[in-house]
């Protein structure tokens, strides 16, 4: 083994209080080394997976050459559906929404493979974990709520429900196309009652002094002799 690769396995493996604990250089790849690092428990490692994960750190590209030492000997593996349903569970009103519906994302991507996975979601399934807007701004979470919170919330599934209810009633803060992206959750976990498309109805009113077709008026006057016959 060569002296770099030494450094590395030290760096990599070490052992304190018996938990094993894994050193992260926070220097993303590509970039100088600016010396800062953390130690993070082995559990909380993968050995590759998104790069949206914030509970979990992935070393592939961080040791590379250290493939069979991780995956081999510290028994690491790729991203599954547990690990994402654990950055679910985990979610706070302050993490970046952005954040949020990446991780719901990758959620929805595991059930397209095999719909086995819904089997998965169902410790998510009355937690707190949605991201809530009062607002017009969907970017901005209020709170986090479960499928039978004590509020009544909607998923604003088209550009028009959102325009038309955005402030008025509380919304998932997701936009239009982060709604297409997560589909086959919303059908698992019985939410398509909470789509605005399917549960909001129109009702169309006269608003200020009405307006009468002239041209319509005129026909109709031209057909009355017909029409009292």
């Amino acid at each position: 083994m060569s002296t770099s690769s030494k450094l590395t396995f030290h760096r990599a493996y070490f052992r304190a209080k018996d938990d094993t604990m894994i050193y992260i250089p926070l220097s993303k790849p590509g970039e100088a080394d600016s010396g800062d690092y953390e130690w993070v428990p082995i559990r909380q490692c993968l050995w590759s997976g998104p790069t949206c994960l914030r509970r979990h750190f992935c070393l592939q590209t961080v040791y590379t050459s250290c493939h069979r030492l991780l995956t081999g000997i510290a028994g690491l593996c790729d991203a599954s559906m547990r690990e994402l349903v654990r950055e679910v569970l985990s979610f706070a009103a302050s993490d970046p929404v952005d954040y949020m519906r990446a991780i719901f994302a990758e959620l929805d991507k595991f059930l397209e493979k095999d719909k086995t996975y819904t089997l998965h979601l169902e410790p998510i399934a009355k937690r707190a974990i949605w991201p809530i807007s009062n607002t017009e701004d969907l970017d901005k979470v209020d709170r986090l709520i479960s499928v039978s919170g004590d509020m009544d919330w909607y998923i604003a599934d088209t550009e028009l429900h959102r325009e038309s209810f955005a402030g008025i009633v509380p919304l998932l803060s997701f936009p239009n196309d982060g709604i297409q992206r997560i589909e086959r959750i919303i059908n698992s976990l019985d939410l398509e009652q909470r789509r605005l498309s399917r549960c909001a109805t129109s009702t169309p009113r006269v608003v200020g002094r009405p307006q009468f077709s002239q041209v319509h008026t005129q026909s109709l006057k031209a057909k009355a002799e017909f029409l009292t016959r």
